[in-house]
């Protein structure tokens, strides 16, 4: 299931006006799919904690604003 955001190419055309760029001198490292679902869950649920944390704050300015108005 974590590996389900990867694109998939069906083909690759290559022709002769194809340039074909340098290996580079140290090789990438392969991504690993459980880290970037877990960072990517972990981003998620502190994003949902930040949206709740800004509408309690919406909350309680809106109520200053009340008790301003009030008195």
């Amino acid at each position: 299931m974590a590996a389900e955001w990867r694109f998939q190419k069906n083909e690759i055309n290559i022709t002769v006006d194809t340039i074909i760029p340098k290996l580079p001198d140290k090789p990438l490292q392969q991504p690993n799919d459980a880290e970037y679902y877990n960072y990517s869950l972990e981003c998620d649920e502190k994003i949902d904690a930040m949206y709740k944390e800004l509408a309690d704050l919406t909350l309680e300015y809106k109520a200053k604003q009340r008790e301003m108005f009030d008195e």
